[in-house]
């Protein structure tokens, strides 16, 4: 299932970007949703040794109707608050067969106390909302008909060590102006 190579000299210039928001029923669309939801977890330490076990919360598109083939660096808002002062954030997409079986494809990660970068740490201010962009690993990735793109934000992974992971209650938020991942699609 996963022997192909695909090549060309132009995608990386010929991609456009599809962003894909977070919404309220635990939805990924593509469609900006009309109303603010929000969703909630408690982060543990947990996501080191089981990444689909520990807390957090999904948002899953739909079955793709067609493939789609996603190549180049994707970018994430991530609209959230946090109970606890020093907390990292993590973000996983998958592909999710229809099976239910997923394939990580890139991951987001930040601590919100170094939102404005690693020479200005400020502590994020516990209840405050933060839109935060946290830097995403490029990727290369076809997903098929049938199958899901899921987006999964925890506050532990196990290529994170869960340093401060323990009890932060963490809200995503949802809607037009919240959380949303934008990646780079090759047309046709």
């Amino acid at each position: 299932d996963r022997d192909e190579v695909f090549t060309s000299d132009r995608w990386a210039r010929g991609a456009t970007r599809t962003r894909f928001f977070a919404a309220g029923g635990s939805q990924l669309q593509d469609e900006a949703p009309s109303g603010e939801n929000s969703a909630s977890f408690t982060g543990d330490p947990s996501g080191v040794n089981d990444p689909q076990g520990t807390g957090g919360v999904d948002f899953v598109t739909a079955p793709l109707e067609q493939d789609l083939v996603i190549v180049g660096e994707p970018h994430m808002r991530l609209v959230s608050s946090t109970t606890a002062p020093r907390v990292h954030l993590i973000a996983n997409l998958y592909d999710e067969s229809p099976e239910g079986d997923r394939r990580r494809i890139s991951q987001f990660a930040i601590n919100p106390e170094l939102r404005e970068g690693l020479a200005t740490p400020q502590p994020a201010t516990p209840g405050e909302t933060y839109e935060l962009d946290p830097p995403g690993f490029t990727m290369a990735h076809h997903l098929r008909a049938g199958h899901r793109l899921v987006l999964r934000v925890t506050t532990s992974d196990p290529d994170k060590a869960p340093t401060f992971a323990v009890d932060p209650n963490v809200t995503v938020f949802t809607g037009a102006e919240g959380t949303s991942v934008e990646v780079p699609v090759i047309p046709a």
